[in-house]
């Protein structure tokens, strides 16, 4: 009786967990972790330094530029590869956060940095043009937003007129989709 107990309490949780998240496993490391279908800003930069700026030397985590990146982290030669480029910079405090999640507009932000590095010719699209309903011209992120859909890196249902949602979290299987498509540029 115990254990049929026991079996269908780890049923439970395993629907549960399998509703909301999915089981991704760190091949830096080993370790198993449940994340969100989201991305999260090391991840993210991972994908960006990996797929879009491609760097052409050896990457290096012993930056200390920040003081939440560990440098025997996973994520560390990423993160300081992408500050010394100049593509991130993190916040005042000193800190880059790497688990917090990151919103659309950080990532329009951070892929048009990381493709300043590689492309000369970058156009940067004026903030004052309305291509998405929801981005407002005086936001800071609105000439990122507008340069990624000039190059149509945003996924298709992003279409201009519609919605462009930069405050919500960025998936993880859009984030792999652009910076894939940056990284065709």
């Amino acid at each position: 009786m115990k254990n049929k107990k026991i079996l269908a309490i780890v049923i439970a949780l395993v629907i549960t967990i399998g509703a909301g998240t999915t089981l991704s496993l760190n091949p830096q490391n080993g370790q198993g972790r449940l994340s969100p279908n989201y991305v999260n800003r090391a991840e993210f930069i991972k994908l960006l330094v990996s797929e879009v700026v491609q760097p052409n030397s050896p990457l290096n985590g012993n930056c200390n530029t920040f003081s939440d990146v560990p440098a025997n982290s996973w994520f560390a030669p990423y993160v300081c590869y992408a500050a010394q480029q100049g593509i991130v910079s993190g916040y005042s405090n000193g800190n880059f956060y790497p688990y917090r999640q990151i919103t659309r507009a950080e990532a329009a932000k951070l892929i048009v940095s990381g493709l300043q590095q590689r492309l000369v010719n970058l156009n940067i699209v004026s903030a004052e043009l309305k291509i998405y309903r929801d981005i407002n011209p005086a936001a800071w992120y609105a000439p990122y937003v507008n340069t990624i859909a000039k190059y149509e890196i945003p996924e298709p249902g992003i279409q201009p007129g519609n919605n462009f949602s930069p405050n919500i979290n960025l998936e993880f299987n859009i984030a792999r989709e652009w910076t894939y498509k940056a990284g065709k540029l």
